[in-house]
């Protein structure tokens, strides 16, 4: 029963890779999630395809490859969930 261990071991380090692969796809379907959701407030606030940050039209070619935009060529920024808590609309330098 030596190998008993090993095979333990070698589960828990299945079970870990399982739950790191659940995390980050969860973290993923966040991100598209709150994307949509801000891309539905635009269409009730009826600024939909145009900049949150500057008014600017965002082009239709653009909108159809990634119907959830809400910025500008000039000022989009792929952001993760935990930057679309603050108030502060440009990237940060950090």
């Amino acid at each position: 029963m030596e190998h008993s261990g090993l095979l333990q071991s070698e589960s828990t380090d299945e079970e870990f890779s399982e739950i790191t692969f659940t995390i980050d796809t969860l973290v993923q379907l966040e991100a598209e999630f709150v994307g949509i959701d801000r891309a539905i407030d635009a269409l009730q606030r009826g600024s939909y395809g145009s900049c949150e940050v500057c008014d600017a039209s965002i082009s239709q070619a653009r909108l159809r490859s990634d119907p959830v935009l809400v910025r500008c060529d000039t000022h989009i920024v792929r952001e993760t969930p935990a930057l679309f808590a603050g108030d502060d609309l440009e990237p940060s330098d950090a």
